[in-house]
């Protein structure tokens, strides 16, 4: 026997460090995916808190008060650290994309691998030439090159970690974590976050679910979608895993023929099981699709919106909502990832042990088919070197063909896989700018909306400085008519018959000039009739007088 091991059990081996590093990755991702998913849920009821925070704050600003910069500041501190972690989460769903190609990729080349196995195995190995072994350890460099290493993730997961780690902790903090683990720094970052916040949450005001948003049931819908497509995969992981059962029981108790048949057999329930990935692949395409529509929809039925207050948040209730519906749907994909993982160990184990039953049977068939050969039976060197040629050739040059267009095939797909995560990559990132900056636009309308509340505070402002001044102004005029309306009163109380004649001749003598003369003799005569009636009426009143008074003298006359 060789020291040097066959190609299908380096293929293996690398195919083993390749799950274990996977399954490190899927794990680590799934950890981050779950404090992402705490810290939208924090940052949901923060978004909530400080819009029931503005609307109290603009119904009881002061006129001529502006909006706190310290709250301005907040909200943009807010914004950008929002958009920072929707940034990371599409990194990571990118992440997790890549490593379900890889994962398709391993079964592909683990098919592969077997149906040449299958297909047939030398019963002799001969020992490989040097010039062999250097062309096959080239071939096999190339093949692994393009692999990801396990420092190679651990560096990656460790950078995220940092990306994700405290920015605004104190000194003594950061101090305090300066040597923590990897993921440990994130898990305190979103610790702290979810207990500043969570206290807030219960100031927001719930709403009916009945009235969401048709984006969000869309959402919603294309969650149940995914969730169906999850059971699917679920199903045909149980039927792989019973065809595998079978296989192991059948390769007990089992000769080479039969057990070639259920080896074929399960390889067929393997394409099976990968045809079924593909097609959840395709459905979360699909997925993503039904959202990027979903989130167009939100956007052309924001921009005619009116009420702004009132709409972001009803639309922040009924995104709390399908947050929490997609938490059930990742928990869903936990407990598939969680079952993947033990498929993937059933089907390791098993696979080692077909490796061994093939590799024993190929030995008991060589072993009983072909008799050892010493050195001593060839009668020279040449005959030795020659049957060495003969026998080592046809193998080797079976499996460099198998093994090169196994690598093309290999390579072709990795390049086609590759594109096409791009363009998934590309078009998540799309959909969260445009979610970001939908997000943006609203915030925007809402504090104009806060602007426009301190400006009508103002303008009333104004209009009751408006109505001091002009009741003042009113009160003196009241005054003064109060005064015009005494001095009329008192020329009315003063007003007399001879001021008015006066008056009246005045206006005849402008209007009637040339009868001046008859009105002043008319006035002089009326004078003089006006004096000797004074006069009569007291000389009567005097002659009466007399006469009572007694007998008139006796010369006659009569005394005045």
């Amino acid at each position: 026997m060789s020291e040097y091991g066959s190609a299908f059990e380096v293929l293996v081996s690398q195919k083993d460090a390749a799950l274990q590093d996977r399954d490190k990755c899927c794990a680590r991702v799934d950890a981050t995916d779950q404090k992402l998913q705490k810290v939208s849920q924090s940052v949901l009821a923060a978004m909530r808190r400080e819009i029931a925070e503005s609307i109290v704050k603009s119904g009881v600003l002061e006129p001529g008060n502006r909006p706190d910069k310290a709250v301005t500041l907040s909200r943009s501190d807010f914004e950008l650290e929002r958009t920072s972690l929707n940034g990371q989460i599409a990194e990571l769903r990118t992440q997790l994309l890549v490593e379900k190609a890889r994962n398709g990729n391993l079964e592909q080349r683990l098919e592969r691998i077997e149906a040449q196995l299958v297909a047939g195995v030398p019963a002799k190995r001969q020992e490989p030439d040097s010039g062999t072994e250097d062309k096959v350890a080239t071939m096999m460099g190339e093949a692994v090159k393009d692999l990801v290493t396990r420092d190679q993730l651990n560096h990656a997961v460790q950078e995220l970690d940092v990306r994700l780690s405290a920015s605004d902790m104190t000194q003594s903090d950061q101090s305090s974590i300066l040597h923590a683990s990897a993921g440990e720094k994130t898990g305190r970052k979103l610790a702290s976050m979810e207990k500043f916040i969570q206290g807030l949450y219960s100031n927001v005001p719930t709403e009916d679910s009945n009235e969401l948003p048709a984006c969000i049931r869309s959402l919603m819908a294309s969650v149940n979608g995914q969730e169906r497509a999850i059971q699917e995969q679920a199903e045909h992981r149980e039927a792989t895993q019973s065809a595998i059962e079978e296989l192991k029981r059948s390769a007990n108790g089992q000769e080479q023929t039969e057990y070639r048949r259920a080896t074929e057999s399960a390889i067929e329930e393997l394409k099976r099981s990968v045809n079924g990935q593909e097609r959840a692949i395709q459905e979360q395409a699909e997925h993503r699709e039904a959202t990027q529509s979903a989130i167009e929809e939100l956007k052309r039925s924001a921009s005619g919106q009116e009420r702004a207050i009132q709409e972001q948040t009803e639309h922040l209730q009924a995104t709390d909502s399908a947050i929490e519906e997609l938490k059930k749907s990742v928990n869903n994909q936990e407990r598939a990832i969680q079952e993947q993982v033990e498929y993937r160990q059933t089907t390791e184990s098993a696979l080692e042990n077909m490796k061994g039953s093939m590799i024993k049977v190929g030995e008991d068939s060589s072993a009983s088919e072909t008799p050892r050969q010493s050195v001593l039976d060839f009668p020279s060197i040449d005959a030795l070197e020659s049957f060495i040629l003969t026998t080592s050739k046809e193998p080797l040059k079976v499996l460099s063909t198998n093994l090169g267009r196994f690598l093309d095939t290999e390579r072709n797909e990795r390049i086609k896989i590759a594109s096409e995560t791009q363009e998934t990559a590309s078009s998540l990132l799309r959909l969260e700018t445009e979610y970001g900056g939908l997000v943006k636009t609203q915030e925007e309308r809402h504090s104009g909306l806060i602007s426009d509340l301190a400006l009508l505070g103002e303008k009333l402002g104004t209009v009751d400085s408006s109505l001091t001044a002009v009741k003042d102004d009113s009160s003196s005029c009241f005054d003064e008519l109060q005064l015009q309306i005494r001095s009329m009163q008192g020329w009315q109380n003063n007003f007399t018959t001879r001021q008015l004649h006066e008056a009246i001749l005045r206006e005849m003598n402008k209007l009637v000039p040339n009868g001046l003369n008859s009105i002043m003799q008319l006035t002089s005569r009326i004078e003089s009739m006006e004096g000797w009636l004074r006069s009569e009426q007291s000389y009567g009143a005097k002659r009466r007088k007399t006469e009572h008074e007694g007998p008139y003298p006796s010369n006659g006359h009569v005394t005045t």
